[in-house]
């Protein structure tokens, strides 16, 4: 027990031995997650900003949100003739 004690003490010293060894897997395993943590941030804050823009984009078009949403199905069903035809119409008046 004291022989292997002072055996690990003489391996840290010399920079080897199952302490460092641990050590720089740990120090290997906090930079990945680092590296993982820092590749969500950049992706998911542009992300985030990206559909809140998208979002307002719809809010001050002077347009229904839904009908933005439903006009492009309307045309890919008339468009394919999967379902009847049916003309889009306005929500507003004001806006033809």
């Amino acid at each position: 027990m004291a022989f292997k004690l002072s055996s690990e003490f003489v391996d840290t010293a010399n920079g080897s031995g199952d302490a460092i060894r641990k050590k720089k897997e740990t120090h290997r395993m906090a930079e990945e997650n680092r590296a993982f943590a820092q590749f969500l941030m950049g992706t998911s804050i542009p992300g985030a900003h990206f559909v809140w823009a998208f979002s307002l984009m719809f809010l001050f078009s002077g347009r229904g949100y839904w009908q933005e949403l439903i006009e492009p199905i309307i045309w890919a069903h008339n468009k394919l003739k999967v379902a009847l035809a049916t003309q889009p119409r306005a929500l507003y008046k004001d806006v033809l």
